[in-house]
């Protein structure tokens, strides 16, 4: 698992240089006993898009704003989008753009919405991993805060509705990568890698800064918590809740201060699905694995194709390619890898002695089941594996040799 950050792991372009002293003489001069608000994280670096309808010219000089088009609005509609902020300018920044540079005839329209980018370039991969964990077990609660039903947008799809089996599969028992993600998610990583943040796009398009600082400061409390506590850790408290008292520990646990922000009358029954979930994820995800390690082990067509594997490795001069193993060597001569038959047309069986081996595994982990149900799931974690493969980049000749070995059959 590595420590370093994102930033140590991936070539990031040089944030923008922006002259705050420059914004701060011109705000403090017209609205000098405004900074009021209290945010989490002092040291944190938030981004903000303000989507908005029926826009005139700008009444003053943006500053540390500037504008996009957006195809999705109407109106004469626009984004206006905020430099990089540090905790101290986000209140300058919102009242200079909501007092200063809209006029008063703009229009929040259920098309506009308000997206937070969260600088996650100091975070390490693990860290965002606790971050994707404890933002799966409070989804509900944060769409709650957003009050105005955008978890039915397209613009917006929350993860329940995504499969957040495959997202733990791939980001909490892999290393991260952040360039596998669907853009129009509430909760989107797309942006960490060309930015270095992670989108929240649930707010609404609304005229009430004050909320959305209040939505900034529900999710620094979640980067804070992440920060605080491994991904290993953040599972294990998940995975733990039970009762209300323990739901509402957890919650209270992330929010802190900012947990009066959240409705909490219904806790456990909102949160309760995504946690089942996370369980479920968890257990499936380490009950494959054993299944397939017994299978490793025991299968006798696996220690065949290793000892060839072997062998092979040092004879060989040149390793195939994997269009040379593929290829037909005459007429009833295939090339098979490991216990899963590659056809020429690249269809997969697997033979009975390893189906028999995966059947005994499941039925001696779960001897109440039926037989239907043990057949069903044998089937189904096969087709899971085949497709998992299919799925894969096509290996290098040096990897090919490492998933599996060929060997030669006649007939």
């Amino acid at each position: 698992m590595s420590s370093k950050t994102l930033e140590q792991l991936q070539v990031y372009k040089p944030l923008p240089i922006v002259n705050f002293s420059a914004f701060e003489s011109i705000f403090t001069t017209s609205f000098p006993d405004i900074l009021t608000y209290q945010f989490p994280n002092p040291e944190g670096l938030i981004g903000i898009e303000v989507e908005v309808e029926n826009v005139g010219r700008a009444q003053a000089e943006p500053i540390v704003w500037y504008q996009k088009s957006d195809g999705s609005l109407r109106n004469n509609g626009i984004e206006w989008v905020s430099y990089p902020l540090p905790t101290n300018q986000i209140e300058r920044a919102l009242t200079w753009l909501y007092k200063y540079v809209l006029h008063s005839k703009v229009d929040f329209s259920i098309r506009t919405s308000i997206h937070i980018h969260l600088n996650v370039r100091n975070m390490t991969p693990d860290q965002v991993r606790s971050l994707i964990i404890a933002y799966m077990a409070v989804e509900k609660l944060l769409f709650k805060f957003e009050g105005t039903g955008r978890y039915k947008s397209i613009f917006c799809v929350p993860l329940e509705e995504c499969s957040l089996l495959d997202i733990l599969n791939t980001y909490i028992e892999n290393d991260f990568h952040g360039d596998f993600w669907m853009k129009y998610t509430a909760f989107n990583l797309c942006p960490i890698m060309s930015f270095g943040t992670v989108e929240f796009r649930h707010m609404h398009g609304t005229k009430d800064f004050k909320k959305i600082m209040d939505w900034i400061s529900l999710i620094q409390r979640l980067e804070l918590y992440a920060r605080t506590f491994s991904s290993k850790e953040v599972l294990s408290k998940v995975t733990e809740l039970n009762t209300n008292s323990m739901y509402n520990y957890f919650v209270r646990d992330i929010f802190r201060e900012h947990f009066s922000l959240i409705n909490s009358d219904h806790l456990k029954e909102d949160m309760e699905c995504n946690v089942m979930q996370i369980k479920y994820s968890l257990s499936n995800n380490r009950f494959n694995k054993e299944v397939w390690g017994l299978f490793k082990e025991k299968s006798p067509i696996w220690k065949k194709l290793k000892t060839r594997q072997s062998v092979l490795k040092k004879q060989a001069t040149k390793v195939p390619s994997l269009q040379e193993l593929l290829t037909v060597e005459g007429p009833g001569v295939l090339v098979e890898l490991d216990p899963i038959t590659w056809q020429t047309n690249r269809v997969r069986t697997i033979d009975d002695r390893s189906y028999e081996l995966l059947y005994e595994t499941v039925r001696r982990q779960h001897p109440d089941w039926l037989d239907e149900e043990v057949d069903e799931f044998v089937n189904v974690l096969i087709q899971e594996q085949q497709q998992a493969l299919e799925e894969e980049a096509t290996p290098t000749p040096e990897q090919m040799w490492e998933i599996s070995e060929p060997t030669v059959r006649e007939g």
